[in-house]
């Protein structure tokens, strides 16, 4: 960068390609090289907010933070709000503080006022705002707002019907219906979502779809099943201790299930969410 004079453009590949390969670390210090060139340096506001999304990635892919850790950076995306405004370029910055407020930081109400605000941005990218309404509707499922979550997932699903945004609505949709105990209906969608083009989507489609054909009981009935979801929806509200009661009731149900290993799996996803890998292991 020194050698060329390219402005941190290359520091800022480098960032970027550590941010998509999980080593936050090594983003985090290319984005704070390009920041103490200073706000002159053409990607200045690009290496700020990719430090934001650093942070927090680094946050909401792991246990290994603290609650002060999680104020800091709801303090910095804040003031980077206050410095550039909510417009259409600081749109993927007020997605990312509702989420941490929602899921972290026990703000549910304080998320759903910023992605409103985000949703009404005039002339934002149509995509952006279809982010934001997944990222509504996830808040709604975590505060038990199930309805309102299905037509926020479905109005993005229609307006996107072949684009990976559409796709994704579609799958949180069909997992909603999973949560809530409604597997015939998720089973169609996620079928239909194995021929999406989002290889990542597809997959997740079809093992979501294997895991409720192999998991109906012999009787057509879904007890086993409806307390894994239950587990699997506390999960997803950051609710692991209740989740892993949950999963532990349902060996109580019978010698064997074929869902047990299933259960095991995720019991053990938990743990490494928790660092703890001999529990894991």
């Amino acid at each position: 960068d020194r050698r060329y004079g390219v402005e941190g453009e290359r520091i800022m590949e480098l960032a970027g390609l550590s941010l998509s390969n999980q080593n936050f670390d090594v983003a985090i210090e290319a984005y704070n090289y390009v920041l103490k060139k200073g706000k002159n340096t053409p990607v200045y506001v690009d290496a700020k907010i990719g430090l934001l999304t650093a942070r927090y990635l680094k946050v909401t892919e792991s246990s290994n933070y603290s609650e002060t850790d999680l104020l800091n950076l709801q303090a910095d995306y804040l003031l980077t709000l206050d410095e550039y405004g909510i417009n259409n370029y600081t749109i993927q910055v007020i997605r990312y503080l509702a989420h941490l407020q929602a899921f972290f930081l026990d703000d549910q109400d304080g998320a759903i006022e910023w992605l409103n605000k985000a949703i009404e941005i005039p002339n934002a990218n149509p995509s952006d705002i279809a982010e934001c309404k997944i990222e509504l509707a996830d808040i709604m499922v975590f505060t038990g707002e199930v309805w309102e979550a299905k037509l926020l997932y479905a109005q993005v699903e229609k307006a996107f019907k072949n684009d990976p945004v559409g796709h994704m609505a579609k799958f949180k949709n069909a997992k909603l219906s999973f949560y809530i105990g409604e597997f015939g209906w998720a089973k169609a969608q996620l079928d239909v979502l194995k021929a999406a083009t989002s290889k990542l989507i597809a997959n997740d489609a079809l093992q979501l779809s294997v895991l409720i054909m192999d998991n109906i009981d012999p009787d057509s009935s879904y007890t086993a099943l409806e307390l894994y979801a239950k587990a699997d929806l506390l999960l997803y509200c950051n609710q692991g201790d209740l989740a892993l009661i949950t999963l532990d009731s349902i060996f109580l149900l019978a010698d064997y299930h074929p869902i047990f290993d299933e259960v095991w799996l995720k019991k053990a996803e938990i743990m490494i969410k928790r660092n703890d890998y001999e529990k894991a292991v």
